[in-house]
């Protein structure tokens, strides 16, 4: 799941590889975290956004957005318009805006 990879509109839209979902979610919440829903968002022109719901062992429940992003030729790379939006999200909720917590 390279953030620069050169995925198809169908295969931003497909639900990701729940391996490599495992391992995104563990480089960021820790080992111990199974996935138990996957689901595909509305919307996402450029990219595709899936709902993920993981749970540990004792039922602790933490949810993300996964979002992938094509690569496109004339257009930022995948990895810059990420920065961007990640900078924006964190500017909305510094400014009290209804955003999800970026991580």
């Amino acid at each position: 799941m390279s953030p620069t990879s050169n995925l198809s509109f169908e295969e931003l839209q497909s639900e990701p590889d729940r391996t490599a979902v495992r391992e995104v979610i563990a480089s960021v919440a820790g080992r111990g975290f199974e996935v138990v829903d996957v689901a595909r968002m509305e919307g996402g022109i450029e990219n595709g956004c899936h709902r993920l719901t993981a749970e540990s062992a004792d039922g602790k429940r933490l949810r993300f957005v996964l979002r992938r992003y094509s690569w496109r030729p004339n257009v930022p790379s995948p990895a810059a318009r990420c920065s961007r939006e990640w900078a924006l999200l964190q500017a909305l909720r510094r400014a009290g805006g209804p955003v999800p917590r970026p991580r």
